[in-house]
């Protein structure tokens, strides 16, 4: 009853799936809790799941059994017919296993079991009789026996020892066992939905079954002296063979000379030798690919079912005969895959409706193929749709999440040319497939990867964003999850300030994160991505949370972030709305709500850690002060380094404590310091009613924002993208451009009284190279005149034909880049377009140097040969770049040398 014992034994189980079992037999499996089973096996099929758990419940009651194959998931069981002897009994066990097998799954006839004697021990005749017989009477040919028995193994198992099995043995029953198995995986009759049926055959020593296949084309009867020593006539009523003018004449287990007849107009009367089995037929055995077909089909169809299943709730599920189903996957199965697709947005059309459908030459296939050749890319998978994967031989596939970790595995399903398996993409992030290809020889490729790219634009519309980032076109940033309180990564924070006045320098974390909670009427929840109703990333960024408030009751809160514009500011508005997202009853006006608000508050470069000890309680106790009017406190570690958090409506607490060992799981999976702490001084109470706002101000400045700013920051951000689209011009509809645009907004920063773009947030500062790619993309944004700018800056920082790769503030000493000089060209010559040839003659410092001589100058170094190496080859005119001086300046062997020409 131990829920870890629980996880512990699924992972056992989990580890021999991976080693290649497919099935488990559950010894005794009534003594273990029912609900333990169904932890165990809805953790293993959610990975594998064809997996087959067989119930050995020989000992336990029926209704053990009835309840693990039901409610406990299990697939099979162990059948008692190896204790089932005469006519009666075996009658009324066998009628018991054909009602209950399709109803709680299949009852498998061991003819034989461990825990018995073996057959052999009673003789070659009795051992043929109980296979015969559990092969022949057995439900969808669940049929099974324990090893030896082909052997005539007579030494009984005793299973903590071992014994013989009688290997390699003259006298055996190999021929005779091989033979029942051809006719079980054959012959329609023994195939799952055959009809079977026990028959009077008017002795007590005899048994006699029916078995009609589910077309009703093939018949065949099973007909059993089950009496040891005794030859016994079997006296049978003609109208048990329908219409038949005539006994069966075909015996399938090769026993013609045993079909003597004596027949009168009453009874077709055959006298049986003791122990015989016979397998009656007026027709002779079915060719062995006709089974093969059969599974083919039936494997098809299981699989069309599984797909319908990862779309549709099992009761929603529309009959389809399998048959149908079956020619959907081998004739068109993408078009079928796309067809049913439509049937999640609630289409009462059936499968069958879908097939048809599936003829439509205009329709859209959301189905991506994938197969061996393209293990050497990313292959892009929207959102609700199919990966497809064919291979021309038999294989199986394991697809690993990135997200969750876990792992779904499939096996392919034959077509007439190829094989195939089918996955619905429905979580957002990376999989990685794993396929083992048993052709001639088995292969095992681990190199595909799938990247499901659900990033649409309707996605960011609706809210399903993971993050936001804001900056303040400074070089600051507020780096915040949709989970707000989470922490990923060490560059993650409220506030990161760019503390120098004019450029861009190494950001600062100040404030490591936000927390708050919730006082609804008494019920306290966290606001974090469990109480999330929805996220956007703006910006300005939002948050809609949901908290209970008892009785049905409820609250929501809604969030609204972002920085000031120039200044190291991040603002937020708290809003008890009285609209309302989710359902239930908004909790009455005269009940109190109040929030509780903690920021986690540093003082390091962004590219350390927090770690505390004396030293750093000592700092941040030393240096915190509580603040009154308003409410809040300020941290003033050095004179260019203070931080103000306070409110406007609300009061403060001091209640000093920290957090330590703040998990930084990215750092970590790069084999950095995998955590940091954080201070937090105390905490805020803000009052909430119903329609009331309250904002926290959050501001590194020296003086604070005014109220204007603060009261209308997101009319502010909203004007500014305004501004830009009008610039830009692009078409009203063009949700894709806008959401670029803004993207792109904030990269772009101050650098004096010019422009350059941020490398890439969070680690990087503004780059040559990167800039002046960029800017190309802000040209067509209608950015001209920060392009303007940012063409001066660089032309100023232009020395014998070369420009700074990477800046550290004022310092633009790394010149390790042969592609900025080029691309300053393109760019100049692009601008140019927009703004007539005199552009070139733009002064770009107080000397007087112009966008043009900045031009001479690059490629005059060029040909003469830059002082870091960079020079055009004389026979081919290319430009030659040294080492490492294109795209990403990684050093070999961290990175490929990268040495060459730049022809991009």
């Amino acid at each position: 009853s131990n829920p870890d014992i629980w996880k512990c034994l699924a992972d056992v189980f989990l580890v021999w799936c991976r080693r290649g079992v497919d099935g488990f037999r559950c010894d005794a499996g009534y003594m273990v809790p029912l609900e333990a089973w169904q932890f165990i096996i809805s953790r293993v099929r959610e990975e594998y799941p064809d997996t087959i758990f067989l119930l050995e419940g020989l000992g336990g009651a029926w209704e053990a059994t009835e309840n693990l194959l039901t409610d406990g998931g299990m697939q099979w069981a162990y059948s008692e017919l190896f204790q089932e002897f005469n006519g009666p009994s075996l009658h009324r066990y066998l009628d018991h296993c054909i009602k209950q097998s399709p109803r709680v799954g299949t009852l498998v006839h061991y003819s034989e079991t461990h825990d018995n004697n073996r057959l052999a021990h009673r003789g070659r005749t009795w051992s043929l009789l109980r296979n015969r017989l559990s092969a022949l009477t057995s439900v969808n040919g669940g049929f099974a026996f324990t090893c030896g028995v082909e052997w005539l193994a007579s030494e009984k198992i005793i299973v903590h020892e071992c014994t013989g099995m009688n290997w390699g043995a003259e006298d055996n029953i190999v021929h005779e066992l091989a033979r029942l198995n051809r006719l079980l995986t054959t012959h329609p009759c023994f195939f799952d939905e055959a009809i079977l049926k026990g028959l009077d055959a008017g002795s007590d020593s005899i048994y006699l079954m029916e078995r009609t296949s589910s077309d009703a084309s093939r018949r065949l009867w099973i007909l059993v002296n089950t009496h040891e020593s005794q030859e016994i006539t079997a006296k049978l009523d003609p109208g048990l063979f329908h219409t038949a003018k005539h006994p069966p004449s075909i015996e399938l287990l090769g026993q013609e000379n045993l079909l003597e007849w004596d027949i009168t107009p009453e009874t077709w009367a055959l006298t049986l030798p003791a122990c015989t089995v016979l397998c009656l037929s007026y027709e002779k055995g079915v060719q062995p690919e006709s089974g093969d077909e059969y599974r083919t089909k039936r494997s098809q169809s299981a699989m069309a079912l599984q797909c319908l299943g990862q779309i549709l709730p099992v009761e929603k599920i529309p009959f389809t005969p399998w048959q149908d189903l079956a020619r959907s996957v081998e004739e068109s199965l993408s078009q079928w895959l796309a067809s049913i697709s439509r049937l999640r947005s609630g289409s009462d059309e059936s499968a069958t409706d879908s097939n048809s459908r599936a003829k439509d030459p205009s329709a859209y296939l959301n189905v991506v193929e994938w197969s061996t050749e393209d293990r050497a890319r990313l292959t892009p998978v929207p959102k609700h749709h199919w990966i497809l994967i064919r291979e021309p031989h038999p294989f199986s596939v394991r697809l690993t999440h990135d997200c969750s970790n876990q792992s779904v595995n499939l096996k392919s399903v034959p077509r007439k040319h190829d094989h195939v398996a089918v996955y619905w993409a429905e979580q957002a992030g990376k999989l990685q497939l794993e396929i083992q290809s048993y052709g001639t020889s088995i292969h095992t490729h681990k190199e595909g990867l799938i990247v499901f790219d659900h990033r649409t634009v309707n996605a960011l519309a609706k809210g399903q964003d993971q993050m936001t980032l804001l900056t303040n076109g400074r070089g600051a940033m507020a780096r915040v999850h949709a989970g707000i309180d989470e922490i990923h990564s060490k560059y993650d924070c409220l506030l990161g300030a760019n503390l120098h006045a004019t450029l861009p320098v190494d950001r600062h974390v100040l404030i490591k994160r936000i927390r708050i909670w919730v006082n609804a009427n008494g019920f306290i929840t966290p606001l974090n991505r469990m109480a999330l109703l929805n996220f956007n990333a703006g910006a300005p960024a939002r948050w809609r949370f949901f908290a209970p408030a008892g009785n049905g009751r409820s609250v929501e809160i809604e969030l609204v972030m972002d920085m000031l514009k120039d200044t190291n500011t991040t603002l937020i508005r708290l809003i008890r709305p009285k609209d309302r997202c989710s359902s239930g009853e908004e909790l009455p006006e005269e009940y109190p709500v109040r929030l509780t608000v903690r920021f986690d508050i540093e003082d390091r470069n962004f590219h350390c850690e927090t770690q505390r000890n004396e030293s750093a309680e000592h700092h941040f106790n030393q240096h915190i002060r509580q603040t009154d009017s308003p409410a809040g406190f300020h941290f003033s570690p050095a004179s260019e380094r203070q931080l103000s958090v306070w409110t406007d409506n609300g009061q403060y607490h001091s209640a000093p404590e920290w957090t330590q060992g703040i998990p930084h799981p990215v750092e970590q999976s790069r084999g950095q310091t995998g955590h940091g702490d954080a201070f937090s001084p105390g905490w805020f109470e803000i009052p909430m009613g119903t329609g009331e706002t309250v904002h926290l101000v959050a501001t590194a400045e020296l003086k604070d924002p005014d109220q204007h700013s603060i009261a209308h920051f997101v009319d502010a951000r909203l004007q500014h993208h305004e501004t830009l689209l009008a610039k830009a011009n692009l078409d009203g509809n063009d949700r894709w451009g806008r959401q670029l645009l803004k993207a792109l907004d904030a990269f772009v920063v101050k650098r004096d009284d010019g422009r350059t773009v941020i490398a890439g947030y969070p680690w990087f500062l503004d780059w040559g190279r990167d800039s002046l790619i960029v800017a190309r993309g802000m040209l067509s944004g209608g950015m001209i005149d920060e392009v303007v700018k940012l063409l001066k800056v660089f032309g100023r920082f232009e020395s014998h034909g070369t420009l700074p790769n990477t800046i550290h503030g004022a310092n633009a000493s790394n010149r390790d880049t042969s592609d900025a000089p080029l691309w300053y060209g393109v760019l100049s010559e692009e601008t140019a377009v927009i703004k007539g040839d005199s552009f070139y003659q733009m002064e770009v410092d107080d000397g007087g140097k112009t966008i043009q001589e900045v031009l001479f100058r690059i490629a005059n170094g060029i040909l003469s040969g830059t002082p870091n190496g960079i020079h055009m080859d004389q026979e081919s005119g290319l430009v030659w770049s040294p080492s490492h001086f294109t795209w990403m300046d990684t050093n070999y062997p961290a990175g490929t040398p990268r040495e060459g020409y730049p022809i991009e």
